[in-house]
């Protein structure tokens, strides 16, 4: 299985409808980095990523934004594509800018 880290701000409504949709279908072994906590998580996602916007999940060192296409990862590769979709049923924008 891959690596894979979450990084995050509790504040951010697009962080909270990835951990909902993970909660809800029983997605763990996803190590948690929270950008207000440690300000060092978003000069790494600057220099790695290029954009320190949050959601941002690692998959083995590659940097996946935008909440839906998280969720959607999460589906094809952690739940063999059966989710359920009350977290990805929003319109708004998937991403919140840390600055």
């Amino acid at each position: 299985m891959a690596t894979l880290e979450l990084y995050k701000m509790d504040t951010c409504p697009f962080c909270q409808k990835v951990m909902k949709f993970m909660d809800e279908n029983g997605i763990d072994g996803v190590q948690f980095h929270d950008v207000i906590e440690h300000p060092e998580y978003r000069d790494w996602l600057q220099e790695n990523g290029g954009s320190n916007q949050v959601p941002a999940l690692v998959i083995d060192d590659k940097i996946m934004y935008e909440s839906d296409d998280i969720i959607d990862w999460m589906k094809k590769h952690l739940l063999g594509g059966k989710a359920s979709d009350a977290a990805n049923s929003d319109a708004e924008p998937p991403v919140c800018p840390i600055d």
